[in-house]
């Protein structure tokens, strides 16, 4: 469904497009902080120890990616305003892949307005949370099967083989997208050449890892992740019991708010086919990957999901269910444009999951306060320094890591494991346990603290029974600091040659 636009010259900017862009980019900008709370601040930690020297999984450790963890590396390298940065070129290279697909069924003024107003809107939608790793598995997913769409195999099969060193779990969505354009085109040694690029970009992030030690461990890792998605979290339950218990883990309403607009969008898709009498192959493959990609990332969500934004796999499927509405768009856009600005960003609301505009208004207001918080030290790093400028610690903490380990590079990280989950088994927290023990400083974090599973009782008060015993904590009740005994540290220092790493 080509529009007169077609013919249209775009060698001018769209004042309307422009304009409209701006008071949307507007509201999405102040969602771009990342808040260096929870999983966010391990992620900067992991990366401020990678800056230090350490190495991923074995001198530091956390459960995801290695290009991940070298990327949020590269933004601490560049500083606070490159953590901002990183989270608009990863919006930027999922907008030009939703342009090079859309372009080739509508015409440039519609794909360029797609791409620039629903794409941002989707991507910052109601799951959205700044500076994880979904947002990246987005941006290389959807820049594979751009590729395949365009015609360079090459390309599609090196993004896929990046993807599964950023986020693993996308490879089998990005796969099944790049293969409707394959089979739309009938053309199957581009399977083959997608596959070399897939090999050859994966060789090198293998070789890389290999250099610094991390690719053993890195697989130990996902066997580890592989263990932990069948684990407590969902009572240990097999076969159908253990899908439904994932899904009802992110939550079924969230789940359906997201799910309802992408079933809507591929509906709509069905009739603007059955309508043409012809209709294009490319909007075939188009409607193809919405409903590929929306039934697979059900399937990962199924097997791994456990919080509400990982329900955000699901803005890949919702990306290409707005370009799959591009042809109605496009009609629109042939009478007016600004009503088919109002219809794509309806569209791109809608299949963002209707995200409060609190969230907007929200994010807007505390702009100024997000960013500041980006160029301070964290609570621990502060208490840590004050003690000396060098040294080595472990830390006994949840997952209320404000980024400690930013400013403390010129301490050294004891063991691996600085956080640890209520649920993890018993075994894991031994091993903890017993390296943190031997550090001669100890971060105890202010939310270290009994709850209701005996396990990690157990945990927690044999750690306040070696405190008491072993180190003198300073007088805070919550985030405390604990130095070792002056006789405790002459025996640890005959009796060792180094800390033990996990």
């Amino acid at each position: 469904m080509r529009s007169f636009l077609k013919s249209a010259r775009y060698d001018r900017v769209d004042p309307a497009l422009a304009g409209v862009a701006f008071a949307v980019w507007l509201p999405i900008a102040a969602l771009l902080v990342p808040v260096r709370i929870s999983d966010r601040g391990i992620f900067v930690s992991v990366a401020a120890r990678l800056l230090a020297g350490d190495a991923l999984y074995s001198g530091v450790y956390d459960n995801k990616e290695p290009l991940f963890y070298y990327f949020v590396a590269s933004q601490l390298a560049l500083g606070p305003w490159a953590e901002v940065a990183a989270e608009g070129v990863l919006i930027a290279i999922a907008a030009a892949a939703a342009y090079v697909t859309a372009v080739k069924v509508v015409s440039p003024w519609t794909a360029a307005a797609l791409s620039s107003l629903a794409v941002p809107i989707i991507l910052t939608g109601a799951s959205y949370l700044p500076g994880y790793t979904e947002l990246p598995g987005i941006a290389f997913a959807l820049a594979a099967i751009a590729a395949s769409a365009d015609k360079r195999p090459l390309l599609a099969g090196s993004c896929i083989g990046l993807l599964a060193f950023m986020k693993l779990t996308f490879v089998p969505i990005a796969v099944m997208g790049v293969l409707c354009f394959v089979l739309m085109r009938q053309r199957s040694f581009d399977a083959l050449v997608i596959a070399l690029g897939a090999i050859l970009s994966g060789a090198v992030v293998v070789g890389a890892l290999l250099m610094r030690g991390e690719l053993a461990p890195f697989i130990e890792t996902i066997a580890l992740n592989v263990s932990y998605s069948q684990g407590s979290l969902v009572d240990s339950k097999e076969g159908l019991a253990a899908l439904a218990e994932h899904l009802s883990c992110i939550g079924l309403e969230p789940l359906g708010q997201a799910a309802a607009p992408i079933l809507l969008a591929i509906l709509v898709m069905g009739l603007v086919l059955w309508r043409k009498d012809q209709p294009g192959r490319m909007m075939v493959a188009i409607a193809g990957t919405c409903l590929a990609t929306f039934i697979g990332s059900l399937l990962v969500l199924s097997i791994t999901g456990f919080w509400e934004h990982h329900l955000q796999i699901l803005y890949i499927s919702s990306i290409f269910a707005v370009l799959g509405l591009a042809p109605l768009i496009d009609l629109a856009a042939s009478f007016h444009r600004l009503p088919a600005l109002g219809l794509i960003i309806l569209a791109g609301y809608l299949l963002a999951g209707a995200p409060a505009l609190a969230k907007y208004i929200q994010s807007f207001n505390g702009l100024y306060a997000s960013y500041a918080g980006l160029t301070e030290r964290s609570p621990e790093a502060q208490r840590l320094l004050a003690i000396g400028n060098t040294g080595i610690y472990a830390r006994f903490g949840t997952n209320d890591d404000q980024g400690h380990a930013d400013g403390l590079q010129s301490w050294k990280l004891a063991c691996p494991r600085f956080h640890q989950y209520y649920f993890e088994q018993p075994a894991m927290l031994n091993r903890v346990f017993e390296c943190a023990s031997r550090a001669p400083t100890l971060i105890i974090s202010a939310n270290f603290e009994p709850n209701t599973l005996p396990a990690w009782n157990e945990f927690v008060a044999r750690v306040e029974a070696l405190l008491k015993e072993k180190y003198s904590c300073d007088a805070r009740k919550r985030l405390r600091i604990c130095r070792r005994h002056a006789s405790e540290e002459l025996s640890f220092g005959r009796s060792s040659t180094g800390l033990m790493r996990l």
